[in-house]
């Protein structure tokens, strides 16, 4: 009966032990003290696009979260600092992982709706590195300009939608012409997709207007990704739309209803 009673008295006494280092766990990560912590509206928005809704008054917050939101205001101040005059709107959160070393912010530019603006903040101790591609979007309009003015000389029937990405932390300048940022200033991934009517060529002739493309970019110092789309009969009405008709293909199930064949090529850059 002695030895029951111990027994029991000793399980109630590790009990007692575990509960009351796991109140003192949550009250470290909640700040101290045992206190709720009270959300803003701010910080569930950005727990909540990172895939971890939390709302009002919670025990503690995760290591995980904490550093999610330590990294986004990391964020915030990193985008206030170098572009002041541009508005920001977070529209999700790409968690840092083990294939990802960095939390991905993504954010819409006012202005800049064609693509959301990708900022990774690389965290390690007390210590942060951010990147973004913002000078992408800002000079995406003027790529469009100067590859679309290329290919008209040989394929005026052409019509493209060119995107450029890379990331920096540098701040840039912003009236770069896109030629000189192109060549030997900002750290930026060039491509296109380009879009041809369905009577341009023939399918088994796209492999050949492709070559004759990019031996084009070629001659006039352009790098970067590139695919050539030959669309369908029905789909070479959309060209009058072409954001329209990208976003279509882009999103598709069956891709196949717009274009009836397509060719990638790379262009490499010598000084990259």
């Amino acid at each position: 009966m002695k030895r029951t009673l111990l027994s029991m008295m000793m399980i109630f006494v590790l009990l007692l032990w575990a509960y009351m280092a796991d109140k003192h766990a949550l009250a470290q990560n909640a700040g101290g003290c045992g206190e709720k912590y009270m959300m803003t509206e701010e910080q569930a928005n950005v727990l909540e696009k990172a895939g971890f809704p939390i709302y009002g008054e919670v025990e503690a917050l995760s290591s995980v979260q904490r550093r999610i939101l330590t990294n986004y205001q990391t964020c915030v101040n990193y985008l206030a600092q170098k572009y002041p005059d541009d508005v920001f709107r977070l529209a999700y959160v790409h968690p840092q992982n083990v294939l990802q070393a960095y939390e991905a912010f993504l954010f819409f530019a006012e202005g800049f709706d064609k693509r959301p603006t990708e900022v990774r903040v690389f965290s390690s101790n007390e210590t942060s590195c951010v990147t973004d591609d913002f000078y992408g979007l800002r000079y995406g309009s003027d790529f469009e300009e100067l590859l679309q003015g290329i290919l008209s000389t040989k394929y005026a029937q052409a019509r493209l939608v060119g995107d450029i990405f890379g990331q920096t932390d540098q701040k840039q300048d912003e009236k770069m012409p896109i030629a000189t940022a192109l060549r030997d200033k900002v750290p930026l991934i060039p491509g296109a997709r380009i879009y041809l009517p369905f009577d341009f060529c023939t399918v088994e002739g796209l492999p050949g207007v492709a070559l004759g493309m990019q031996t084009l970019l070629e001659r006039n110092n352009i790098y970067g990704m590139y695919t050539v789309y030959l669309l369908t009969c029905t789909a070479t009405e959309a060209l009058k739309d072409i954001l329209l008709l990208d976003q279509k293909i882009s999103y598709a199930s069956d891709p196949y209803l717009y274009w009836a064949a397509k060719e990638s090529f790379a262009i490499q850059s010598e000084k990259r």
